[in-house]
């Protein structure tokens, strides 16, 4: 947990909504509270920058709402997950046929659905949660 600690307060890093660690002997799971979808977004990424071997992933299991997580290690080898949730409409995004997620102009993701995002590809959802914010999301979103 010092190494964590160390981690958060040397880089500055912001409190996900939810972390979750792991070492050879022990686990623990952290909540923390919640802003608005880009800043959520957003402090996943900025854990990504500062961890080894990660892997972004969304997911798309109820409908008009998507899972982001961050898998990653320090560098003494404690694993570390972080994500958070996100509405369609937060992203600025629609939902097609009560099934399929449409996100950012350029990412659709059916229901039950989990794909790898890049780290680029995090970048444009945090934009359109930004834009969201601001009013100029996609119209029309509907749940």
């Amino acid at each position: 947990m010092r190494q964590v600690r160390s981690l958060l307060r040397s880089h500055w890093l912001p409190k996900p909504s939810h972390l979750w660690l792991s070492t050879r002997t022990r686990t623990a799971s952290l909540g923390f509270t919640t802003g608005p979808a880009a800043d959520r977004l957003t402090a996943v990424l900025l854990w990504s920058m500062r961890l080894d071997g990660v892997t972004i992933t969304w997911k798309h299991t109820i409908p008009g709402e998507l899972t982001v997580t961050m898998t990653g290690r320090t560098s003494s080898g404690i694993a570390i997950n972080t994500g958070t949730t996100a509405g369609v409409a937060e992203l600025g995004g629609r939902l097609r046929n009560r099934t399929v997620a449409e996100v950012a102009r350029s990412f659709r993701l059916d229901l039950d659905a989990a794909e790898t995002l890049t780290v680029e590809e995090l970048c444009k959802l945090i934009r359109a949660a930004r834009d969201t914010g601001t009013g100029r999301g996609m119209n029309g979103a509907a749940a």
